[in-house]
C-alpha cells in the first residue's frame, strides 16, 4: 500500500507531501491545477522516461519520494527480490524515490541502494496497477488481453503448474526445432569436410612419405643427374688400377709375395703379410664394384631418376596441402585430421530421430497447449459472466462482453489467440479494440478489475479518466464499484466528477494558485467537514451555493450508506 507521497519540484508543484488511504483516494481539482502532475510523479516511480522540462523553472532537479507498507505474504517474492537488490524494507516499510535533473539526467533509489529506473519499474510493478489513457491503449492489444486473463488465473498454484508445463514443453519444441535446423543447415557442410579428411587420409596411406625420405630422394636424384661425370670418374678409377705400367694391384701382389718369403724366415712377420694380403682382396673388391656400376645401364638409371623426381612430387604436393613442411609435421596432421574425422563422424544425431523428436514435441505441446486453453476458456467464461454482470451497473446493459479464442500457431504464451469482444443489441460481436468508444473502455477497464482482480494479493489501482464520457447515475455506479474494490485493495482515482469523488474515504484536493509573482500547484486533503463544499463544487462550479450544497450532502449520505 501507498502510505505517503512526496512531491518536489515537479512542474507547477514546489513541495507537496500527501498521505492516502489504504482504501479508496480520490484526487480532485479544477481542470488545469495540475492533477496530472501526480499521474506523472507515479509515472516516474514506476521507471517511466524522465524528462529534464518536467523540472520546475526556478529549480536544478525534481524528486518524488514514496512510502509503502508491504504485507509479508502478498509481497514474499518481492521482499526476496529486495534482499538479493540489498535493499532495506525495515518492518515491511518500503521506501521508493526517483530523482530528475535539469539536463535529463535521473537516479532511482530502491529500500536506501541506488538503482536503475528499469529496477525501480519492476518493483513498482509488483505494487501498482495502473490504468490511463495509455493503458486504454494497450487495452485494445490482444497481447494485453492475454495478459489480463491470464493475471486472474496464474495466481493459482495448480493453475501455474499447468502455464509451467506448457511453458517447458514449449522450449522444448524449440529446441528439438532449432537442433533440427541445424542438422539440416550443417548436413551438407559436414559432408563436404567428411570427404576432404577422408580423401586427405586416403592419400596419405596411398602415398605412405617416410621420415628422411625426402633427403634420400634428393640425394638420389643428385646422383642420378650426375651420371654422366659419375662415368668418367668411374673409368678413370679403374683404369688407374689396371694400369700395365703403374697397377696398384701388381705393386701390392709383389709386396705381399716377398713378405711371404720373408715370414718364412722370420714367422713374426705374418701379421703384415695378413695386412698386404688384407689390402689385396679390398682392392679386388672395389675392381669388382666399379665393375658393377659401369655394367648398369642408362636405361635403369633414367628409370630410377624418374622413380625418384616423381616420388619427392607426390611427397611435396602432400606437403604443399596440408601447408606443413615436413614429413614430421605432416604425421601430426595426419593425427589431427583422422581425429576430427572421428569426432564429425559421431558428431549429431541422424534427421530422421531428430525429426521424430520433433513430432514428439509438437505433441506434448499441443496437449500442454491443449489443456492450456481449456483453463483459459473456462476462466473467460467466467470472467465474461462477471464483467457483464459489472456492465449493466455501468450503463451498459446492452452491450455484452465476451472473449474469443483462434488457434494459432505455439508461441511462447500458448497455442491460441484471444480477443476480448463486445456485441451490442442486434448486432454482431464486434472485437473490442474497434466497436468500444473511449468511455466505454473506461468502464470495462473498471469491469474487468472488479472481475479479475485477486482480492488476497494487496495491490495498489490508479485509474485516470476512468469516469471519461459518463456522468449522474452511471458515474455513482462507477463510484461504488471503486469503492467496491478498494474493500480489498487501496485505490487512487483522479476524477472529476462528484459522484465518484462521495465515495473517497480521502478526498485530495488539486489546486493553483497566483501570488501575482508565480503560479504554483499544491495538494492538500480536504477535511472531512470541508468536504460537502468540493463536492458542491465540482456538482455547480461553486461551492457557497446553498442547493449545491444540499446535494454535496445528498450525495455523500447516499455514498457512505451505499458503502455501507
Amino acid at each position: 500500500m501507498l502510505s505517503e507521497l512526496s512531491i518536489n519540484n515537479l512542474g507547477l508543484i514546489g513541495s507537496s507531501s500527501i498521505e492516502l488511504s489504504p482504501k479508496l483516494t480520490v484526487i480532485s481539482g479544477e481542470t488545469g491545477a495540475g492533477k496530472s502532475m501526480l499521474l506523472s510523479a507515479i509515472h516516474l516511480l514506476t521507471g517511466g522516461r524522465a524528462s529534464g522540462s518536467s523540472v520546475g523553472k526556478l529549480s536544478e532537479q525534481l524528486s518524488v519520494d514514496s512510502s509503502w507498507n508491504l504485507d509479508p505474504e502478498d509481497h514474499e517474492k518481492l521482499l526476496e527480490a529486495l534482499e538479493d537488490l540489498g535493499a532495506e524494507a525495515e518492518h515491511y516499510e518500503l521506501h521508493l524515490s526517483r530523482t530528475v535533473k535539469a539536463d535529463g539526467k535521473s537516479k532511482a533509489i530502491v529500500g536506501g541502494r541506488p538503482t536503475t529506473a528499469k529496477a525501480l519499474g519492476a518493483v513498482t510493478e509488483e505494487l501498482i496497477s495502473l490504468h490511463g489513457q495509455a493503458d486504454q491503449l494497450r487495452l485494445r492489444d490482444s497481447a494485453e488481453q492475454l495478459r489480463i486473463l491470464d493475471g486472474s488465473i496464474f495466481w493459482n498454484e495448480d493453475n501455474t503448474l499447468t502455464q509451467i508445463g506448457y511453458g517447458e514443453a514449449y522450449r522444448s519444441w524449440r529446441k528439438a526445432a532449432q537442433a533440427l535446423k541445424e542438422v539440416k543447415a550443417n548436413a551438407a557442410s559436414k559432408r563436404r569436410e567428411i570427404a576432404a579428411l577422408n580423401s586427405f587420409i586416403e592419400d596419405y596411406e596411398t602415398i605412405d612419405p617416410q621420415i628422411g625420405e625426402l633427403d634420400a630422394l634428393q640425394g638420389t636424384i643428385s646422383r642420378l643427374e650426375n651420371l654422366e661425370q659419375i662415368r668418367t670418374r668411374l673409368l678413370a678409377a679403374q683404369g688407374a688400377i689396371d694400369n700395365e705400367d703403374y697397377s696398384p694391384l701388381s705393386l701390392l701382389e709383389t709386396v705381399a709375395e716377398e713378405l711371404r718369403r720373408a715370414k718364412i724366415l722370420d714367422p713374426d712377420l705374418d701379421a703384415l703379410h695378413a695386412t698386404v694380403e688384407e689390402v689385396c682382396e679390398q682392392i679386388a673388391e672395389l675392381t669388382k664394384g666399379i665393375e658393377r656400376e659401369l655394367d648398369r645401364s642408362d636405361e635403369d638409371a633414367l628409370e630410377e631418376l624418374a622413380e625418384a623426381q616423381g616420388r619427392i612430387v607426390e611427397v611435396q604436393a602432400l606437403l604443399k596441402r596440408s601447408g606443413v613442411d615436413t614429413v614430421e609435421e605432416l604425421d601430426e596432421e595426419i593425427t589431427a585430421a583422422r581425429k576430427s574425422l572421428g569426432e564429425l563422424s559421431v558428431y549429431g544425431r541422424p534427421v530422421e530421430e531428430l525429426e521424430a523428436e520433433l513430432e514428439e514435441a509438437r505433441k506434448r505441446v499441443a496437449h500442454k497447449g491443449s489443456s492450456l486453453t481449456k483453463l483459459r476458456q473456462t476462466e473467460a467464461k467466467s470472467i465474461a459472466e462477471k464483467v457483464n454482470r459489472e456492465l449493466k451497473g455501468l450503463a451498459m446493459g446492452s452491450t455484452v462482453f465476451s472473449v474469443d479464442f483462434k488457434p494459432s500457431e505455439p508461441t511462447p504464451s500458448g497455442i491460441d489467440e484471444v480477443s476480448f469482444t463486445i456485441q451490442q443489441r442486434g448486432q454482431d460481436p464486434q472485437p473490442m479494440a474497434k466497436a468500444a468508444s473511449g468511455g466505454e473502455l473506461s468502464r470495462l477497464m473498471l469491469a474487468l478489475e472488479l472481475a479479475v482482480a485477486d482480492p488476497s494479493v494487496a495491490k495498489t489501482y490508479i485509474f485516470d479518466e476512468v469516469d471519461a464520457g459518463i456522468g449522474g447515475k452511471t458515474a455513482g455506479e462507477v463510484g461504488k464499484r471503486l469503492a467496491r474494490l478498494s474493500e480489498s485493495h487501496q485505490v487512487i482515482v483522479v476524477s472529476h466528477l462528484a459522484q465518484v469523488a462521495a465515495f473517497a474515504d480521502v478526498n485530495l484536493k488539486v489546486s493553483k494558485e497566483d501570488d501575482g509573482k508565480a503560479v504554483s500547484t499544491t495538494v492538500s486533503r480536504i477535511p472531512d467537514e470541508e468536504r460537502p463544499r468540493e463536492i458542491a463544487r465540482m456538482l455547480s462550479g461553486y461551492d457557497s451555493s446553498e442547493s449545491a450544497l444540499e446535494h454535496a450532502r445528498e450525495l455523500l449520505d447516499s455514498a457512505n450508506r451505499r458503502k455501507a
